[in-house]
């Protein structure tokens, strides 16, 4: 019962919150939203190659930064309010979006390590699924704290979701992409439609993000503490 509140509470809080700041959120994140997009344009016509050429290695390294930028924007609109940025955006590079950044590198890393359990087939594959979903969840709420300037460490992390194991991972990963891959596959069978999955793809981050955040005012409130709003 406690899972269903909290997931509940997870999820509409998120869409509620989209929703209710959408003019907020599309001022404050249109401009790297069209950067990714180009980016992934010019991707996209980059001639097929066995190996990544310098211009694609560039751009992928490039698409983490912007993917950060629109990632601490969101957390700070959803945790501190949308007047805690300008209207359109803040692309101002600090010590906050590069531990962000570095975490998520971090984090991604050690999710990659698992997939070598998928070289022993169908079940390793499946393991390695599944523990990919715990550790992430698990791991996860460093980023709003980072991102509002609470920096916490994943092993901090890890030991808030003690008790919301399934909520982080239901919540914060399975939910966004249970809601935009269907959407995904069906712009795939559409010629050209590129763009278009690359904007789904991102609101799919937006929406992931949103919902961490939620999930760590859930969370922290849950355990005792306070999330400071300015």
């Amino acid at each position: 019962m406690q899972l269903f509140s909290g997931f509940k509470e997870v999820i509409f809080g998120s869409v509620g919150y989209i929703v209710t700041y959408k003019k907020q959120f599309v001022k404050a994140l249109c401009i790297p939203f069209v950067i990714y997009l180009v980016m992934d344009a010019i991707l996209a016509f980059q001639p097929e190659a066995e190996s990544l050429t310098t211009v694609m290695i560039v751009l992928i390294f490039f698409s983490l930064f912007v993917q950060t930028i629109i990632a601490v924007i969101t957390h700070r609109m959803v945790l501190l309010g949308p007047d805690s940025i300008s209207e359109w955006g803040s692309f101002k590079w600090s010590m906050r979006e590069t531990s962000f950044l570095l975490r998520f590198i971090g984090l991604g890393f050690m999710a990659g390590l698992l997939m070598i359990l998928g070289l022993f087939g169908i079940a390793g594959f499946g393991v390695a699924l599944i523990l990919m979903l715990w550790i992430v969840g698990r791991c996860s709420l460093a980023f709003p704290a980072i991102a509002i300037d609470k920096g916490i460490t994943f092993k901090e992390s890890w030991a808030l979701t003690k008790d919301y194991q399934l909520l982080m991972a239901l919540a914060v990963i399975v939910f966004p992409i249970a809601v935009t891959t269907p959407v995904i596959m069906l712009l795939e069978m559409v010629p050209y439609s590129f763009l278009l999955v690359s904007a789904v793809s991102m609101l799919a981050v937006v929406l992931a993000v949103t919902a961490l955040s939620v999930s760590y005012q859930y969370i922290v409130k849950g355990v005792g503490k306070q999330v400071e709003v300015s």
